[in-house]
């Protein structure tokens, strides 16, 4: 042990040397840093500066004891503060030493500190992911370096390092793995019927598709996985075995699926109706941990079942990319009975959990409303190609009147003319920013180009400046035609008919608001110029019409649903137009005395509740001073008491406990610093909006179902 003390291999022993690592030999917890800094140099002990109190404070919130720990650095010499360890140096010295080091050691589990640290493993390296390391026989963490958080004063990057170390506690304590279990492999449909009743009498079935592909309109399915959480069935899908399997599917046997909406999709492409799903496991993970990263089966396989048998890595890519052998054929075999396997036992440790604590969110609108954006994202929506073309044809002639009669404007070719230039590129922040901030001298506190700065400034100046209010139009426009026209002829690429197939994740925010991709059909503006052709492209096939529906001010009647408000629940009762009688109040005149402009302002400060907007922001939306902007905001407060006691209710709430709860009973996490000021602002903010957000999202999602 501690071979590398005056060690030569490289240049760096010439800053100082190296030290030695800590600890008892063998140990069961290795942690793994990446260098030594100058106190440790100083004291020739790992971990003892700032970053080392830090971590002593982690042991200790966790409960390990660090006299009990080993502790070492991936790279043994001490490197000079700001210089980068290449990645020459570290894969030397550990090959070296830290090779060695690990095979003494005999550590249960590595925990490493960071990039260099990690990069020894030669993984990818995605902080609180783990894996069982089968040349070392030992679990490996991957985790922030404590000096992160020390630069960035992130009390979330801290929880994670946290995290790390309550995995590793887990880790040592455990006992049982799963173990890799025998497949039976059928490539018959002699060998699926004789297997039949076996499987339709089992009580449980976990099932997982291996594809050539994930665009279920042109791929397909090769084979199919099946398990109880014991036996383990990978099974060749074709012609000959799809009835059988049809059989099996769509009879009443409950049936679990890890992310279903995919393997349905292909399933119901190739005829097969799945009946009686009753558990995904990606669903009920993202309900109980929604601020995780995670969403693949090996990460949650890793974190709950600690599996430490290795399942073929398939190179997908390369593999469509030939015709398919015997062997290619059973790696995708025992590759879907596997991630069957797999799926069962994360649903078993994550159900009573569910059952636990969120029993009627999970099974009476989350596992609905899945199956039923399945079926949208199944279904999909025609387009009219010719609407399409003449929609993209028209934005393109608009953006080339737009460039030329910006280019033409005589302040900006002064501009271009004073930096060398023949053109403004209206996608150059760079460009705009110097035209607009130091050439026209428009006043802002900031040099930013992005669109709600712009956006902000235009009201500012009450749209008085026509340049800024051309390079707004095109930028919108642009974006109309890049984001949509180009996103929908994509999809058209993927798709096999005249419709687009966009995907919906259900916990695309942690909110549980869903998100939507391949294209975004959520964000198409309503108001924007031109937007309206963009919508003319989305048709009903012959013989059915479009309907749009929408719910009325579904935030603030949540708002008046949580509070009990006496005024808001009144108004909406007697089916009030809410941002009116609330103007009235406020501006003490009638009903119908109320301007446009009154009722827009209250409209402005209903929404500023919810999302957290403050009398700076009131200022400068209506060109008030800040004082008049507090005293408006204050006097709108007033209005609504019962409102605002349930606002400072539930950020009291969340600063003890670190979460809210919507009215559907979601948990949703608020991470925060008490120690920061903008953070427990933030973190107040939050309180207040995300109850509101995630339970309009869920209503949605009720609707649905």
């Amino acid at each position: 042990m501690n071979e590398w003390l005056g060690c030569q291999q490289c240049s760096l022993y010439k800053q100082g040397g190296s030290i030695p690592s800590e600890g008892p030999t063998p140990a069961d917890l290795f942690i793994l840093g990446q260098s030594p800094g100058s106190k440790e140099l100083e004291t020739k002990k790992p971990f003892v500066g700032r970053s080392g109190q830090l971590l002593n404070s982690i042991l200790r919130r966790v409960g390990l004891d660090r006299s009990h720990i080993h502790i070492g650095n991936a790279v043994k010499c001490y490197q000079p503060s700001g210089k980068t360890i290449s990645v020459t140096t570290s894969r030397k010295c550990g090959n070296l030493f830290l090779r060695k080091e690990i095979e003494e050691v005999k550590p249960k589990v590595i925990i490493c500190l960071g990039t260099v640290a990690s990069r020894f493993f030669q993984e990818k390296i995605l902080p609180g992911s783990y894996y069982f390391d089968l040349n070392f026989n030992t679990w490996v963490i991957f985790t922030h370096h404590p000096a992160r958080v020390l630069i960035s004063h992130s009390l979330e990057l801290e929880n994670e390092i946290v995290q790390a170390f309550e995995a590793a506690k887990v880790l040592l304590q455990e006992t049982y793995t799963l173990e890799k279990p025998d497949v039976d492999t059928i490539t018959t449909l002699q060998d699926l019927l004789s297997m039949k009743d076996q499987i339709l009498q089992l009580p449980i079935l976990a099932i997982d598709c291996e594809t050539t592909g994930l665009n279920f309109c042109k791929d397909k399915i090769l084979t199919v996985g099946l398990s109880d959480g014991d036996r383990c069935f990978g099974i060749l899908f074709n012609d000959l075995t799809k009835d059988i399997l049809k059989e099996i599917l769509e009879s009443s046997v409950p049936k679990i699926f890890f992310h279903g909406k995919f393997d349905c999709k292909f399933l119901k492409k190739a005829g097969i109706e799945v009946q009686n799903v009753v558990f995904d496991p990606l669903l009920a993970y993202k309900v109980l941990d929604p601020a995780s990263p995670y969403s693949n089966l090996e990460a949650l396989s890793l974190r709950y079942v600690h599996t430490t048998f290795e399942k073929n890595k398939i190179d997908y890519d390369k593999l469509f990319q030939r015709e398919l052998t015997p062997d290619d054929y059973n790696m995708l075999l025992e590759r879907g009975a596997l991630d069957a396997y797999l799926t069962y036992h994360v649903y078993r440790h994550l159900k009573p959990q569910i059952d636990r604590e969120f029993k009627s969110l999970y099974y009476d609108l989350v596992l609905p409303a899945c199956e039923t954006v399945m079926g949208m994202e199944y279904q999909g929506i025609t387009i009219d190609k010719s609407e399409l073309k003449q929609c993209e044809t028209w934005l393109a002639a608009q953006l080339k009147c737009l460039k030329s009669e910006i280019n033409q404007d005589s302040r900006v070719q002064e501009y271009l003319r004073k930096v060398g230039k023949t053109e403004l590129n209206l996608n150059s922040p760079k460009q705009i920013s110097e035209l607009l901030y130091k050439h026209l001298k428009l006043s802002s506190s900031t040099t930013s180009t992005s669109k709600e700065t712009l956006d902000q400034l235009n009201i500012e100046l009450g749209q008085s400046e026509p340049l800024l209010n051309t390079i707004l139009k095109y930028r919108n426009l642009a974006k109309l035609k890049l984001t949509y026209c180009k996103g929908i002829w994509d999809a058209l690429a993927e798709s096999d008919s005249d419709r687009i197939h966009p995907t919906f994740n259900l916990s695309g925010a942690i909110t549980g608001r869903s998100s939507c991709s391949r294209p975004n059909l959520q964000t198409i503006p309503k108001i924007v110029d031109y937007a309206s052709d963009i919508r003319k492209v989305f048709i009903a096939p012959k013989g059915y019409y479009l309907v749009e529906t929408d719910y009325s001010q579904m935030e603030l009647r949540t708002l008046a649903h949580y509070s009990k408000d006496s005024k808001l629940v009144k108004f909406y009762q007697e089916d009030k137009d809410v941002h009116r009688m609330l103007a009235s109040l406020l501006f003490k005149i009638s009903e119908n005395q109320v301007t446009e402009e009154q009722r827009y302002l209250t409209k402005y400060l209903d929404f500023g509740i919810i999302y957290g907007r403050g009398a700076t922001s009131i200022a400068q939306q209506f060109k008030l001073d800040i004082e008049e902007a507090t005293r408006i905001k204050q006097q709108f407060l007033d209005l609504i008491p019962e409102a605002v006691e349930w606002m400072n209710r539930v950020q009291e709430f969340v600063l003890q406990n670190g979460y809210v709860k919507n009215m559907f009973g979601r948990k949703i996490p608020i991470q925060f610093d008490l120690q920061d000021e903008a953070s427990v602002a933030r973190a107040r903010r939050l309180a207040v909006n995300y109850p509101i957000q995630g339970a309009a999202s869920d209503i949605t999602y009720l609707t649905a179902v």
